[in-house]
């Protein structure tokens, strides 16, 4: 190639082009954003609605479902979920893949925006773009201190925080909001003859700003404004309420309490016993989670001089230590697979030659980070694996045109390092194309898969190409421009006794193996009945159940917790009490492993514990729930798994008396959801709720499945109220009723101000110690249209019913969704979903209750995913085939050369049997990334035979001659790879183990591969020869040797 020719007569060019690409590569390294997972869309738009003081069912019959049918019809729209809570509902709108999100988001706002139905106290909603929360860390503030003090706290370092450049997210958690509370008494109502509505019009009426305009004179203009609005509780009690002809005055504190205090809503955060709260830092897609963490560590030690000993910070859940310790095991891997790979160069070439291959290492690392940065990526846990996964791969073209310039040279020494290297990248030159190119093709399909998983591992084979193709740039130019000027002629007879010996051994390991190959080669039939035998046998293990799939391994966590939910309306002391439960058992728990091992480590770092609350973005607040949330010294440093820390605090942990549910979880890597999740889907709660619990005591007959429960939360009583026909005789509507009873006990917003950074809510209701009893209620007086005041009773119905904190939808249908967790050593979650499904239990619940049924969390995924992956895998198919039919020019040879891709899945398979893991979603991964590793050696084994061929050897010389020939090159490219990412593979960080399984894919596969390439392949070969001699000497046409011959011209 005059291309080829032409580099390596300008080595300047070239040395700036690589130069170029270092100190561009660095520029991005310190400039590239760097996180924990990668980010991506998750194509849902969210629609949220609140309604204050409704009850669950009045939001999904007010607003959900208006909504959903509102949506319902709009093109591009998968799925309508919506939830129904006391005082809000939400719907969340699933966006079919590869859709305009914004223009459906612009379609959804339009339709909402024509509801006209709404309850008139409902607020405008809210459309927006449903995004994925990046969370930071935690910093929880604790201290001896008022629950005033504390959150002024909070907000100022939330204030502080946010004035960095670095940060832009924050919120503060574990706090109740500021509230003022004008609590009067039904009597005083009576004796100064007011109304609700009254006097609420007298507060604001004395509690506003309003500007007057503008008066132009002739000095300046002049602004009016009017002054007038109130913001402490002296300011509010002073308001005049009446103001009688005679004089009298009376104000608000003569009539009611104000309270400037905080909302009823009860929650208490602790930490190490004292009072606590969490302000959470969070990113945005654009923002570096290492700088976040830095600065806000910077920000807490300077801070934490400057206040009282009494205050103490802790960071909680830092993710930027996984992100600095996968960037640590990125480098350490890294060394340590460039120093493997260097020594294997080394013995099979020569020191010289491996310098220069080796350097091709941190120019493709540098070229592909200046490739992510361009492409907006990131450095994650993805992206880095993909750079740890590429580091054996992208010296396999520079192996090949290196050991072909080295043969050149040791072939035709006179001709010198220049025409060695213009003819042995000449010579390989299509078949190192062709070798990349399918590679690169086999992972194209993690590309193109669907669902969040396909959106979480786009960025793996983003991270490959990119590898691949700055690699294939320095195989084809740098490497031979610098090998022709620095490569120098190395006489045998000059070799010292180390290089000696080396080759001595190659050339014993050559002779042994040429003998082996000689043997598949003629008893050629026999070779490939024990390559078919082995690939039966390998599907065999599978089968039977010898090696295992989860969709997603459950791997050690730095995080755990418990969580529980007591039924609603449960007293705020039974949380307190099982928050102090759950402490306590965690201790026992953490002693009695440390007694159990022998062993003084600490296991447990930190906790945080809060009553009335389930922290999170996606958190609910409830005086029956709480949670305890607990750090664990980092996998590395203890020599206890999570998963026994769990199941040890949850064996200590007693029974808590009246718990509607209590979950022991760790805290989960990536996408994915609960291994088992069955939504049930209906129209009536009483009938899910039944099949529900069937569903539940069905999954309990299964070994190794625990925390089995469901997503149904029993509401508090509800207490009905229906007017009498005789209350319209009073003038009373049901409007009128509604709203007398909303404002006493929920309260009537009268006012909502900005005071400073807070935005404080004034109430107007009943004092709080009446609404704690029903007898107020039932004594309650209603104010007729004439202002007369009869009780509540005479004109209204009063019933009781139970009622549902949350109501869930799906589809038009009310939903249920039945969850569990389970010991991955006893239990398999694809096993029992089959088994359900086989079994005719699901049907038979169907049939029995009137209902449906689907797999979602893991199941769901794993749908999704794979079936994107087959596609994927079936395209990247027929490419690799085309690839290779176009550089063979042939459509039976491409044939044999991916006979190799079955025999690296039984190298995977086996791999994962001997190291003890079972198959994974990302093993799967690794098998499409394999089709396109495994061919390059075969392709280099039939692209020799075919030279060989054409210089006059026979089929058989052919074989035998191409078999050492390629010996070299294949085993140095195989060993490359798999000391690439070896190393990965004997990680036991928090930090690997993820990845081991999609590492164990390729390594044994590759490894088991080449040596089916080594001796398989020629024999198929040779097989193909018979066959092609067979059909010429059956169909091909025959001379009739009575004929007499043909005339002579």
């Amino acid at each position: 190639m005059r291309t080829v020719k032409w580099f390596i007569d300008n080595p300047v060019s070239v040395n700036l082009l690589i130069a170029f690409l270092v100190i561009a590569g660095l520029l991005s390294l310190y400039d590239i954003r760097r996180e924990i997972f990668p980010a991506f869309s998750l194509d849902r738009v969210l629609v949220t609605v609140v309604f204050p003081g409704a009850s669950p069912k009045e939001v999904e019959e007010g607003i959900c479902i208006k909504i959903e049918e509102a949506v319902t019809g709009l093109s591009g729209i998968k799925t309508v979920t919506s939830v129904a809570r006391e005082n809000i509902g939400t719907v969340i709108i699933e966006i079919e893949t590869d859709q305009d999100i914004l223009k459906i988001k612009d379609d959804v706002e339009t339709r909402i925006n024509t509801i006209n139905t709404f309850p008139v106290d409902s607020e405008r909603p809210i459309i927006k773009n449903l995004e994925l929360i990046f969370p930071v860390l935690n910093i929880a503030v604790s201290g001896d201190v008022d629950e005033a003090t504390l959150r002024n706290l909070c907000e100022s370092i939330k204030s502080e925080l946010l004035s960095f450049p670095e940060i832009s997210q924050a919120e503060v958690r574990g706090l109740k909001d500021f509230e003022i509370s004008i609590e009067i008494e039904d009597e005083k109502l009576r004796e100064y003859n007011l109304s609700f509505d009254e006097l609420a019009a007298v507060i604001r009426a004395s509690s506003f700003d309003m500007s007057g305009g503008v008066i132009r004179t002739a000095g300046g203009d002049k602004l009016l404004r009017v002054k007038g609005q109130k913001y402490f509780r002296s300011e509010f009690e002073d308001i005049v309420v009446r103001a009688d002809s005679d004089g009298t005055i009376v104000r608000l504190h003569q009539l009611a309490k104000v309270k400037d205090g905080f909302a009823e809503t009860l929650i208490e955060g602790k930490m190490k016993g004292r009072r606590a709260a969490l302000v959470s830092i969070s990113k945005t897609e654009s923002e570096d989670v290492i700088k976040i963490s830095d600065r806000v560590i910077e920000y807490i030690n300077n801070k934490q001089k400057s206040l009282p000993e009494s205050i103490n910070f802790e960071i909680l859940n830092d993710t930027s230590v996984a992100v600095k310790s996968r960037l640590d095991l990125l480098v350490r891997n890294g060394l340590q697979g460039l120093l493997l790979v260097f020594i294997c160069l080394t013995i099979f070439l020569n020191l010289r030659l491996s310098f220069w291959v080796s350097t091709g290492i941190p120019i493709s690392m540098l070229g592909t980070i200046l490739l992510l940065r361009q492409f907006d990526q990131s450095l994650n846990m993805m992206s880095m694996f993909g750079l740890i996964m590429a580091l054996g791969m992208l010296v396999d073209d520079a192996i090949v045109v290196s050991e072909s310039i080295y043969t050149e040279l040791e072939h035709n020494p006179q001709a010198g390092t220049h025409a060695a290297a213009r003819n042995g990248t000449m010579k390989v030159f299509w078949p190192v194309l062709a070798a990349v190119s399918t590679t690169i093709v086999a992972f194209l399909p993690l590309g193109f898969m669907t669902g969040v998983m396909g959106k979480f591992v786009r960025i793996l084979p983003i991270t490959v190409i990119s590898c691949l193709l700055v690699s294939l740039i320095e195989a084809l130019i740098g490497l031979p421009t610098h090998l022709a000027h620095y490569l120098k002629p190395e006489e045998k007879s000059k070799r010292n006794r180390l290089r000696q010996g080396l080759e001595s051994l190659i050339e014993t390991f050559t002779n042994q193996y040429e003998k082996l190959l000689r043997l598949a080669c003629e008893f050629r039939y026999i070779t490939l009945g024990l390559a078919i035998f082995i690939l039966c046998f390998a599907i065999g293990l599978v089968r039977a159940g010898f090696v295992s799939f989860v969709i997603f391994p459950r791997t050690d966590s730095e995080e755990v917790q418990a969580k529980f939910e007591f039924p609603e309306g449960n007293p705020f002391e039974t949380s307190l009490t099982a928050v102090e439960i759950l402490s306590d058992s965690l201790n026992r728990a953490e002693t009695k492993l440390k007694k159990k091992y022998n062993s003084e480590e600490v296991l447990i770092k930190k906790a945080y514990s809060v009553a009335g609350q389930h922290p999170g973005p996606e958190g609910s607040t409830g005086s029956n729930l709480g949670q305890i949330s607990v750090e664990l010294t980092s996998s590395e440093k203890r020599s206890v798994s999570s998963a026994e820390i769990l199941n040890t605090w949850r064996e200590e942990t007693p029974p808590l008396p009246g718990v509607k549910s209590l979950i022991f979880a760790q805290r989960e890597s990536g996408p994915g959801g609960k291994p088992l999740e069955i939504q049930l889907r209906g129209n009536d709660f009483a009938i899910l709720k039944a099949a529900a619990d069937e569903l539940k005591a069905h999954l309990r007959t299964y070994p190794g499945v625990f925390d089995i429960d469901d997503d149904f939360k029993d509401g508090i009583t509800e207490i009905e109220l229906d007017l009498k026909p005789s209350a319209r005789n009073l003038g009373i509507s049901l409007a009128d009723l509604a709203r007398q009873v909303r404002y006493a006990f929920y309260g009537n917003e009268v006012v909502r101000l900005q005071r400073g950074i807070f935005d404080v809510k004034v109430f107007l209701r009943f004092p709080y110690d009446q609404r704690k009893f029903i007898g107020t209620f039932e004594n309650m007086v209603i104010r007729t249209g004439t202002s007369e005041l009869v009780p509540i009773k005479d004109v209204a119905n009063i019933s009781f019913s139970g009622g549902t904190s949350t109501i869930k939808r799906w589809g038009g249908f009310r939903i249920i969704s039945v969850f569990a967790d389970l010991d991955e050593k006893k239990a398999n979650a694809q096993r029992i979903t089959s088994h359900l499904a086989d079994s005719g239990f699901l049907e038979k619940l169907e049939n029995k209750y009137g209902i449906r049924h689907a797999f979602e969390g893991q199941k769901r995924e794993t749908n999704e995913s794979v079936a994107g992956l087959v596609r994927g895998f079936l395209l990247s198919f027929i490419g690799i085939f085309i690839i290779l039919a176009t550089i063979f020019k042939s459509y039976l040879q491409p044939i044999i050369i991916m006979m190799a891709i079955p025999f690296g899945i039984i190298g995977a398979i086996f791999g994962h049997l001997f190291m003890g893991y079972s198959l994974t979603m990302l093993s799967l991964f690794g098998l499409v990334a394999l089709s396109g590793i495994v061919v390059n050696n075969s392709l280099l084994m039939i692209d020799a035979i075919n030279l060989a061929i054409e210089s006059g050897e026979t089929p058989f010389a052919a074989a035998i001659k191409s078999g050492r020939q390629r010996l070299r090159p294949i085993v140095l490219t195989s060993l490359t790879t798999v000391f690439g990412i070896s190393s990965i593979m004997l990680e036991r960080s928090f930090q690997a183990v993820f990845l081991i399984p999609m590492a164990l894919s390729i390594s044994w596969g590759l490894v088991f591969s080449t040596c089916i390439s080594l001796l398989l392949i020629p024999a198929l070969y040779l097989i193909l020869q018979d066959a092609v001699s067979l059909f010429t000497r059956t169909f091909a046409p025959q001379t009739n040797e009575s004929e007499p011959p043909a005339p002579q011209k």
